[in-house]
């Protein structure tokens, strides 16, 4: 394995106890170590890891190099398996951001600022936060007696100054707060209209992006779809119909959630117009109660939300979007499971063929959740067949004699996130 980071080359560093290599890279892997630390989804086995490091990079900041001899072994092989892909998408995600204009450049710093739980440090009311000495009195008699000749007027202009004094540090305390929730709602508002209908900028903090998803449809193919294969080969299928069956289901279920996902968003925006048309509380009688025909819920075109207003619908599903994923795995195997194995003559579905078919609905749901939604190529001999779209299954060609494994694209004219599998004549 390659040593792509600093915390690798720590590692074998230990493992030989040379000290002054460890210390060459040690910056670089406290600066690996922060960006780790700030990985929220990770597993247990890496937050140990990084437990680990943490102990690694103290002891050689000590040079005590070899008191961790003995600690490196289990934390390289758990930093490898379960760290490394997520500090790479958050080294990507920090690089992202350094590109962007400086103004939202800042506005991202402020937002990271914001999640540690403190505000930026404003270097220009550095002098606000400094207490104000008290006036240096030499402890005299004289001193004593002079204390004692203080006029009111003096002591009320001095408790006036205090006063003053202590407002104004108030004020630009409470300026400051002002000003970085303002750039905290402006960064965000600037993120999501960067991102708005565009697939070419991602979020790279966000697990179920489409490169993400194009990764775990490919292992789909890999380890599912094989599993399913060896099943209904074993029922005596031709190895054709076998793979015509398994990718009739991936097919359905795109066609299935495309669906759902289209008459979520009209649902959404009607009866979110129908509440802001005629009130929560009409909307409420004459709705949910059997006499909702009484009322005629406005149609989404007679009232059609604003494209940011859609947007802001559809990112909002998109966050919510796992609460529908059992109820759409049942709604498919009633729906559509029934009829694709009643077609195929399957008695019934096989274990993996049925874990197939789950995994598949799950998948192509969160295809069609996307903003816009990544497409799945037909796999169909009438559209006009392209080769740089497909790969070979067993034997090459220029011909498709039958589809494999459907391609994706990031979004209907966009580019290639996978390519599909075709077997050639």
């Amino acid at each position: 394995m390659s040593k792509d980071y600093a915390i690798q080359k720590l590692f074998d560093a230990v493992k030989t106890s040379n000290q002054d290599c460890a210390n060459k890279v040690l910056k670089e892997a406290k600066y690996e170590f922060e960006l780790a630390s700030k990985i929220g989804h990770i597993t247990s086995n890496g937050k140990e890891s990084l437990r680990q490091i943490k102990i690694i990079i103290e002891a050689v900041s000590r040079n005590r190099i070899r008191d961790v001899k003995n600690k490196y072994s289990k934390a390289e092989v758990d930093f490898n398996n379960h760290v490394v892909g997520y500090l790479k998408d958050k080294i990507n995600e920090v690089k992202e951001v350094q590109k962007l204009p400086k103004d939202v450049s800042d506005e991202h710093q402020g937002q990271e600022e914001q999640r540690k739980g403190h505000q930026p440090y404003d270097h220009a009311n550095y002098s606000n936060d400094k207490p104000k000495g008290e006036p240096i009195r030499q402890n005299t008699e004289n001193d004593e007696n002079k204390k004692q000749d203080y006029d009111d007027e003096f002591r009320q202009s001095e408790l006036h100054e205090r006063k003053t004094s202590t407002n104004e540090e108030t004020f630009n305390r409470r300026n400051s707060a002002d000003t970085t929730d303002n750039k905290l709602e402006r960064s965000k508002l600037a993120s999501f209209r960067m991102r708005q209908n565009n697939p070419d900028i991602a979020d790279l903090s966000d697990p179920n992006r489409p490169t993400k998803i194009a990764e775990r449809f490919s292992e789909l193919y890999d380890n599912e779809w094989t599993e399913a294969f060896e099943e209904l080969s074993k029922r005596s299928r031709k190895e054709s119909e076998a793979i015509e069956i398994l990718l009739t289901v991936v097919t359905e279920a795109y066609k299935f959630c495309t669906v759902e996902a289209e008459i979520q968003i009209k649902d959404i925006t009607k009866h979110w117009n129908a509440i802001f048309e005629i009130g929560p509380d009409k909307y409420k009688n004459e709705v949910f109660i059997p006499l909702y025909n009484k009322f005629q819920i406005p149609s989404s075109k007679s009232l059609n939300a604003s494209k940011d207003g859609e947007s802001l619908i559809i990112q909002y599903r998109k966050k919510i979007a796992s609460k529908a994923l059992q109820r759409l795995k049942m709604e498919f195997t009633k729906r559509k499971m029934t009829h694709i194995t009643g077609k195929a003559k399957l008695p019934a579905a096989p274990e993996a063929f049925t874990k197939y078919a789950q995994k598949a609905v799950e998948l192509t749901w969160w295809m069609c959740v996307q903003d816009p939604p990544i497409f799945l190529c037909p796999p169909t001999e009438d559209e006009v067949f392209d080769k740089n779209l497909y790969k070979a299954y067993t034997k090459t060609g220029t011909k498709p004699q039958f589809f494999v494994w459907p391609a994706l694209r990031l979004h209907e004219k966009g580019g290639v996130l996978i390519k599909g599998v075709v077997q050639f004549e």
